[in-house]
């Protein structure tokens, strides 16, 4: 019997020192693989973390894009309407010199010239220098 009882003894101590061991390599698997699930984690949290940094970049190009071309569209509808007022300003010259031109005639005509006429017909000269100034540059070949 005592060899019996010391078989079931020794049965049971290896049984708990393979408990044990298992018990202490459980524990020491387990820790390398947290490790490696934080790293995982923590990768992939950085991932996510870099692709909005990268949405909010491209955004701002983006944007910036958009608005260079809102802008050049601004500045030529912007010529545009230069263009169009510098016309509507020299056809009103245009009037306006043809008035002063009658006006003038009607005075020669009935031979009553003053000095207010001849300051008139100066202005006209340079009315005039306008015009032909905005026909040769700007009339029909503004850019």
């Amino acid at each position: 019997m005592t060899q019996s009882y010391q078989g079931e003894h020794a049965a049971r101590s290896t049984q708990r020192q393979l408990v044990a061991d298992a018990g202490r390599s459980r524990s020491s698997m387990t820790t390398p693989r947290l490790l490696t699930i934080l790293a995982a984690l923590l990768l992939l949290a950085a991932v996510i973390f870099l692709f909005f940094q990268i949405n909010v970049l491209l955004a701002d190009v983006e944007y910036r894009l958009n608005s260079d071309a809102s802008g050049e569209g601004r500045l030529r509808s912007m010529n545009q309407q230069m263009d169009s007022l510098r016309g509507k300003l020299n056809n009103i010259l245009a009037d306006s010199v043809e008035i002063r031109i009658k006006s003038l005639e009607k005075s020669i005509a009935e031979g009553k010239v003053s000095a207010g006429d001849v300051e008139t017909f100066q202005s006209l000269q340079n009315d005039l220098r306008t015009l032909e100034d905005y026909a040769f540059f700007g009339g029909g070949a503004s850019a």
